[in-house]
């Protein structure tokens, strides 16, 4: 077989699985200008097996798409948050980096709200949730290509709030990611909160232990989640779904708990919790008589469940 169709043959190959990765969101089309930066890896390419092709050092022309399938491979995994200038590239076949931008809102709650409802799609950024004294609901976050949305309406005595991640924190076809997403939450400790929150973070800290939780709607797809409960509620209602390899849930001491699992299985190897079935019902010692409570439905695929006492 003759170098110059492997060589081709990778090529074209190689131009395939970028678009495939374009198109399944794992890389973006900056891939292309930074692929085409480095077209003198094909003349040098070429170049190797014009020289040992005809040479008892055949084999060594082989280096001629390694080098093609190198060059892929670059394009494919070079850290992120770079933006091409195509007045750079004819100069010198170069991208530059765009640089972080900051995304900064509040929303003051009106005096007939007695309740926040807030929606938070936070996809693969890092976010930490703080509680404030004041009648507010503020974000500050950073991106790279598409600000994030923050909008909010008051419907009767609820604030309704949404919170929209829309930007990807992109990774290389290798799994190394490339750009780094944030959102810091700090939100009114005063009224009552009902959280529906989905996050793709990898290792998600969710703490509510200083807010007024009522409810929460919790979607993941992580590999270990941590979930933080307060007390300053009577009662608490978690819906949990998604996916997570490892998941601890911390209650404070003297809260009432009860699990509501469709996988039985998973609520009978739960750790750190002794639980007493009650029907298709899991629940902690004197629940009944607890004066506040958690009830926690799970619809997840849990690994390892653990439950801790704060």
């Amino acid at each position: 077989m003759r170098v110059s169709s492997i060589r081709w043959g990778i090529v074209w190959i190689g131009i395939g699985f970028l678009f495939l990765a374009i198109n399944f969101e794992v890389l973006d089309s900056l891939v292309f200008p930074r692929l085409f930066s480095l077209w003198p890896v094909l003349l040098i390419a070429v170049g190797v097996e014009l020289i040992f092709r005809r040479t008892r050092l055949y084999f060594l022309a082989l280096i001629s798409p390694l080098l093609i399938a190198a060059a892929f491979i670059l394009a494919a995994t070079y850290g992120g948050g770079y933006a091409w200038s195509f007045d750079e590239f004819w100069r010198d076949w170069s991208w530059r980096y765009s640089g972080e931008k900051e995304f900064s809102g509040q929303i003051l709650l009106e005096a007939p709200a007695d309740t926040i409802d807030i929606v938070m799609d936070l996809g693969q950024a890092d976010f930490s949730i703080a509680s404030i004294a004041d009648r507010s609901v503020s974000v500050e976050a950073v991106f790279h290509k598409r600000s994030p949305q923050l909008t909010s309406r008051l419907a009767g005595t609820t604030e309704f709030i949404s919170y929209e991640n829309r930007e990807t924190a992109k990774s290389s076809i290798l799994g190394i990611r490339k750009t780094d997403l944030r959102g810091d939450f700090v939100i009114s400790d005063e009224l009552p909160l009902k959280v529906n929150l989905s996050t793709e973070l990898e290792k998600p800290i969710i703490d509510f232990s200083n807010l007024r939780l009522l409810d929460l709607d919790l979607f993941m797809k992580s590999d270990e989640a941590v979930l933080r409960l307060g007390e300053f509620s009577d009662s608490i209602g978690v819906t949990i779904s998604g996916k997570s390899k490892v998941l601890e849930i911390f209650i404070p001491e003297g809260i009432g708990l009860e699990f509501q699992c469709q996988r039985l299985k998973l609520c009978d190897q739960m750790q750190g919790e002794r639980l007493t079935q009650i029907g298709t019902s899991y629940m902690s010692d004197g629940f009944d008589q607890a004066e506040r409570r958690v009830i926690i439905t799970m619809n997840a695929r849990i690994g390892f469940l653990a439950i801790g006492r704060e």
